[in-house]
């Protein structure tokens, strides 16, 4: 531009402006990426760029259809999200120097918040028998050290259970963690005797919880017991000869270890291999226990075989059904 006065003195000046017409390249990350938080305070990494005027300030929202509020412009900025645990997310836009910021340019990104500890539950210790086979739910006693552990009522609505951890050391720290499953395997530590189990979860924020501890007892040693054969001869009562087909067998079972477990269950058989059903025991003090036995197959001509016994440990589901001795 020029200017002239009157006596034809022209002056020349220019200026310059920088046109801008287009909105910056926003993006924003909240904690580096992460899926999940356990804390509602989250760091935002922004990137803004405008090549032509510049970056200003910033507009940072959970909801785009609400009135926001302007900020500086930050490459490293840290907010809180309000209200309860779930799925967040946070809406951003950039203006640049030029004034340009377009509703359509929102750039966004979501986290889970997850401050609430996983709910526990519970969890039963199950036994197995001699073919490793689980048996019944009576989880008091186990003939194996390989257990089988089952979590119920477990649960966590916020990031969902993750990974489980099973010890027989107190804490969540004890062992190593897997990812998770309602039911599992574990193997009891050697030695018999009563073994506390401890279980712990976590959810997939990082959050843990432990479960009320249970104890069973590890029991591989068969009970003990006297028995006497008694049949009728021409004394009366006999132990050694019997004129009868029906004789008296009578015992009296007791734990060999000490483990609390006593002795459950009886069976008899002519032959060593059991294959008849198990009778209740009962070791009333200062009786032994009898029963009436048949030796001899009525197509047998001889009166005279060997009676066969075994005994278990009690266990109202039967882990322990293989637990026995023979005579």
């Amino acid at each position: 531009a020029q200017l002239r006065d009157n006596a034809g003195n022209a002056a020349t000046s220019s200026g310059t402006i920088i046109l801008d017409m287009t909105p910056p390249v926003v993006t924003v990350t909240i904690n580096d990426g992460a899926t999940y938080t356990t804390d509602a305070s989250v760091s935002l990494a922004i990137s803004a760029t405008d090549a032509t005027s510049g970056t200003s300030s910033m507009y940072l929202t959970e909801d785009p259809t609400q009135s926001g509020r302007y900020d500086w412009f930050y490459e490293l900025y840290f907010y809180r999200f309000a209200g309860l645990d779930g799925d967040r997310k946070l809406y951003l836009r950039v203006i640049d120097e030029a004034g340009n910021e377009a509703p359509a340019l929102w750039r966004s990104d979501s986290i889970v918040v997850d401050t609430t500890d996983p709910t526990p539950g519970t969890f039963t210790i199950t036994g197995t028998d001699a073919d490793e086979t689980a048996i019944g739910t009576h989880t008091d006693y186990t003939r194996t050290q390989l257990v089988t552990i089952k979590i119920t009522g477990a649960a966590d609505a916020t990031s969902g259970l993750s990974e489980y951890m099973v010890s027989e050391s107190w804490g969540c720290t004890s062992a190593l963690w897997n990812i998770y499953a309602s039911q599992f395997s574990f193997n009891l530590s050697m030695g018999e005797g009563s073994k506390t189990v401890y279980v712990c979860v976590r959810d997939a924020a990082g959050q843990y919880a432990e479960l009320p501890w249970r104890s069973t007892i590890l029991d591989q040693t068969a009970p003990g017991f006297d028995i006497d054969l008694i049949g009728q001869s021409v004394y009366g009562s006999d132990y050694s000869t019997t004129r009868n087909r029906q004789v008296s067998v009578a015992y009296t079972g007791w734990e060999l270890t000490g483990s609390g477990t006593g002795v459950y269950q009886t069976r008899l058989s002519r032959t060593s291999v059991f294959s008849g059903s198990w009778l209740s025991y009962t070791n009333d003090i200062g009786n032994d226990n009898q029963y009436t036995y048949d030796v001899v197959d009525p197509s047998t001509a001889t009166c005279r075989q060997t009676i066969f016994i075994n005994e278990i440990s009690p266990d109202d589901s039967a882990a322990n059904a293989n637990n026995y001795a023979r005579v």
